[in-house]
């Protein structure tokens, strides 16, 4: 997409941005470098097109609160400015320039979840630690499919390791993913003859599919699908949440209604043993393909032809 930037903007937000402007660049780059060499999906910004939208919209916040520019300053946000930022200045800015206001919006809403989580992951940030992930939280929000892509490319990575003999003793502890070699439901079944690694995929799908089903079974039960689904990351990501964490992921998406949908979500998944009855919930690493292939479902009803599917035949 095209940066459509202005003079004056981009050179405020290049000016608050200073010393940090080629770190940051280093970092996209060395994202974008790291994400071809495995062979993962091109982003659709380029590192010029996020640290163009960064730097301008950067300039578009500042120039509207007024003040003077210090130099290297953009090291610090709260969430209010971000908000402000996405839901008070893009709208004036793209109706002046005939932008469209959505488009404007995921874009610098990815742009600045870069910039975050690079003052994060390099020590730069100077606020207050819960405040970067409240502003991470409030731009994920418009940004779903890049923070999506971050979460699913995070899931894959996190599995990668597992033996067969960790996820197959992990399936035949959970009842969901326990399959028969009987006269029951088709999908529930395997030959008695079958392979360890037949089992494994059975069992796979299996906890897959009542993953889903427990996500979005019910129109009313849906609405906790953001918590839970962050609980499920989360937990095989290694940063599994709690309570308070859980109602500042839905307060940041400005769902804070789902809450109690949420935890009742969550605690169907800990009754069904995917994840742990205390908080913060863990998941058993053994589970963490079968909970990922159910994200990533439910996170993105068109994967890629790629994309291995969790009832694939092993290679």
């Amino acid at each position: 997409p095209s940066a459509s930037v202005t003079a004056p903007p981009l050179r405020t937000g290049g000016r608050a941005l200073g010393v940090l402007q080629v770190p940051f660049r280093a970092f996209l780059e060395a994202d974008a470098d790291a994400d071809a060499g495995e062979g993962a999906v091109e982003d659709w910004m380029s590192p010029g097109d996020v640290e163009a939208r960064l730097m301008e919209s950067l300039g578009w916040l500042l120039l509207a609160q007024g003040g003077e520019v210090v130099p290297s300053s953009a090291t610090s946000f709260v969430p209010a400015e971000l908000r402000s930022l996405l839901d008070d200045v893009l709208p004036q800015v793209a109706e002046a320039n005939d932008l469209d206001v959505a488009e404007l919006r995921e874009e610098v809403a990815s742009s600045w979840a870069a910039y975050l989580e690079f003052l994060g992951e390099t020590d730069s940030w100077r606020g207050d630690v819960e405040d970067l992930a409240d502003c991470l939280d409030v731009v994920a929000a418009d940004a779903a499919d890049e923070a999506g892509a971050y979460v699913l490319d995070g899931l894959a990575a996190a599995v990668a390791g597992l033996t067969l003999e960790e996820e197959l003793a992990a399936l035949a502890a959970v009842p969901a993913a326990r399959v028969g070699t009987g006269d029951t439901a088709p999908d529930d079944t395997v030959p008695a003859d079958a392979t360890d690694e037949e089992r494994r995929a059975a069992g796979r799908a299996a906890l897959t599919r009542w993953i889903r089903e427990q996500v979005a079974g019910e129109d009313h039960e849906a609405r906790g699908a953001l918590g839970g689904l962050s609980a499920l990351a989360s937990a095989v990501l290694g940063s599994p949440l709690t309570t308070g964490e859980l109602r500042r992921t839905v307060a940041g998406a400005g769902q804070e209604e789902s809450l109690p949908a949420a935890l009742d979500l969550v605690g169907r998944l800990a009754a069904g043993g995917v994840l742990s009855a205390t908080e913060p919930w863990t998941a058993p690493a053994g589970l963490g393909p079968a909970i990922a292939a159910a994200v990533r479902e439910l996170f993105d009803d068109d994967p890629q032809p790629d994309d291995p599917q969790p009832d694939d035949p092993p290679a």
